[in-house]
């Protein structure tokens, strides 16, 4: 399997590319079209850079590339330009078109980021080589944006790693937040309008999103996906609860055209179908968290129709098909995680809670009672939490505008935190599951971009990366797990909701016995 990229490794000559056109404000698909890539490169391109960089943004991807010399302000270079010369020119050379000249008169205009050369940012000065020696000058990332700048003799292909600079001059902080500004609006204006009311065709976010976009240089040779489609929901939702009860997904509440849903579905992989219930959750709410225990499915807390978060607790009974309510939360919570383990609920983390509030809780399900418990080391909501034989795990998470790479295990029996080792990316509101050994995150992207899904190897402490079937932010997806599967179901993805059904196989190879019968009928 080719090595991920990881962060503070150099960009390569392309990545550069990428860079570059990126922070004259072009979108992927102009990109693709000027390096003559496909737009999922590109993609995968991006998401190597995000690592690198550790950057959440195009905007600090462009911020990134200024200040340690890769691109540079117009303005700078205007202002920088000796007199009388042009900027964005070289200041000497033989071949340098004057004022006047055709050249000159059919040149490119200056863009908002001008392109200067790597290599004369990043390499020692070179004697000055014969003219009649010296190499040709590569040609510009695109004639169209971009021009380049202080061309070097000897080319280099891959960037030197990013190195924090002194503070800036002010008159060079106005400049850079100026270029910025401008790039922002740029990007804004080529965005496709999102004002309509969600629930007419397409506005499940089909018509923006290709599904199987799928990251496949994170596959072996000849590897084929494990991701696959599955029927779609009668009607896209997100910030949904899910779970697995006897080869059953339920899926129950969330959010549809921007209001609390009660609505329960349930999945059968067997025939690959959707199937609302008549037993619609008592309390319609978005962002709950569920649970299965048996037959039963607790769902806690979330956000109800009037927009507050509530503390309710309710059971489904799946063989029954009828809700009951047990004893509340001890505080309206929603945003958070729950997992079940030996007889207890345990509630982690919400965004409704005061500063300093006790945000962890245990609930005996045979007492019908609940407890306080010691709060996560890493204060946060919108994370995942999954058992895993004697602990539990909490991953990820949002707060403040930041999103959080951390794992955090938790031990029932001390009542104590320890520390895992963080994802490789910051995620907001992932899904999580366990299927064997291993743990799956999939999705976040409130502030950065999400080119890769990550497994969890609790025995070596490690993440690393799988492929993900939608490349962007996809927030809020519910996520149940089988026993050689799990789904993804729903979410948000670039401001739209989804409808979108997903699998990943993590055991592949099964076995199927053919049915004999024996006359009459009898198996």
């Amino acid at each position: 399997m080719p090595r991920m990229a990881e962060a503070g490794e150099p960009l390569t000559e392309r990545e550069l590319e990428v860079v570059r056109l990126l922070s004259t404000g072009a979108g992927n698909k102009e990109i693709a079209a000027q390096l003559y890539l496909s737009p999922n490169t590109v993609k995968v391109h991006l998401r190597n850079i995000f690592t690198k960089l550790q950057a959440q943004s195009r905007v600090e991807v462009t911020m990134i590339a200024v200040r340690n010399g890769w691109v540079v302000p117009a303005g700078e270079l205007a202002a920088n330009a000796p007199a009388g010369e042009p900027a964005g020119e070289p200041a000497t050379g033989p071949t340098q078109a004057k004022p006047g000249d055709a050249a000159s008169q059919s040149a490119p205009t200056t863009t908002a980021v001008e392109i200067t050369d790597l290599a004369a940012q990043s390499q020692p000065a070179q004697p000055a080589a014969p003219p009649a020696e010296a190499p040709a000058a590569a040609a510009p990332a695109t004639a169209q944006s971009v021009q380049a700048v202080g061309r070097a003799t000897v080319p280099v292909p891959v960037a030197p790693n990013p190195q924090p600079l002194p503070a800036l001059p002010m008159w060079r902080r106005v400049l850079v937040v100026a270029t910025v500004l401008f790039i922002v609006l740029g990007s804004l204006a080529s965005l496709p309008a999102l004002g309509r009311n969600a629930g007419g065709p397409g506005d499940d976010g089909t018509d923006l999103i290709d599904a199987n976009t799928f990251t496949g240089d994170l596959l072996a040779p000849g590897e084929a996906t494990r991701w696959h489609l599955r029927d779609a929901l009668p009607a896209a939702r997100a910030r949904s609860a899910a779970a697995s009860v006897g080869g059953l997904v339920y899926l129950i509440g969330g959010e549809t055209n921007q209001t609390a849903s009660g609505d329960v579905l349930v999945f059968d992989p067997r025939n690959n179908t959707w199937t609302p219930l008549d037993a619609p959750k008592p309390t319609p709410a978005w962002n709950s968290a569920a649970a299965a225990v048996g037959q039963l499915i607790y769902v806690a807390g979330g956000t109800t129709a009037k927009g507050i978060a509530t503390n309710k607790l309710e059971v489904f009974d799946t063989a029954a098909n009828v809700w009951r309510s047990l004893k509340p939360l001890p505080i309206p919570m929603t945003g958070h995680s729950m997992a079940a383990l030996n007889g207890k609920l345990y509630v982690f983390g919400d965004k409704s809670s005061n500063p300093g509030t006790v945000d962890s809780f245990a609930y005996d399900i045979a007492g019908d009672t609940w407890r306080p418990i010691a709060p996560m080391p890493t204060p946060r909501s919108l994370s995942g939490a999954v058992a895993f034989d004697d602990r539990i795990y909490v991953i990820g998470g949002y707060d403040e505008g930041r999103e959080f790479a951390t794992c955090e295990v938790y031990w029932p029996a001390r009542d104590a935190w320890d520390t895992c080792a963080p994802m490789q990316i910051a995620r907001g509101a992932p899904g999580v599951a366990r299927v064997g050994n291993s743990v799956y995150a999939v999705g976040g992207g409130w502030a950065g971009f999400v080119g890769f899904n990550e497994r969890y190897d609790p025995q070596n402490n490690r993440w690393t990366s799988i492929e993900t079937p939608l490349i962007g932010d996809w927030r809020g997806v519910a996520v149940a797990a089988q026993p050689t599967e799990f789904y993804a179901i729903g979410g948000y993805s670039n401001g739209r909701r989804l409808a979108f059904t997903y699998v990943y196989e993590v055991f592949t190879n099964r076995t199927f016995l053919p049915a004999f019968q024996a006359p009459g009928g009898k198996p």
